[in-house]
């Protein structure tokens, strides 16, 4: 898995992910204000052959820490970039 902390709490409205390879597996995208109680902002993404995603999240929900949950254990994802829009909470 992959997670950052944003450094304040925001409702998360887009994701752009770029892998360094276009078979990065299947994953899943949560969000939490604490750290220890994850919420999902999307349904399992499945491995596509692009190596840039861009996921639009329809989910109003408010976090501080994203994680990024790779579900295949087939694959050994790269991840090169990932840029988080959102608005602030506070």
């Amino acid at each position: 898995w992959w997670q950052v902390d944003l450094e304040n709490l925001y409702t998360v409205s887009a994701l752009n992910i770029s892998f360094l390879k276009a078979e990065h597996g299947i994953f899943k995208i949560e969000l939490s204000k604490d750290n220890v109680n994850w919420e999902s902002l999307s349904d399992t993404i499945p491995d596509t052959v692009s190596k840039d995603m861009k996921l639009k999240i329809s989910k109003q929900i408010i976090g501080r820490f994203l994680r990024i949950t790779f579900t295949d254990e087939n694959t050994n994802p790269v991840i090169k970039e990932v840029e988080v829009f959102g608005k602030t909470q506070y």
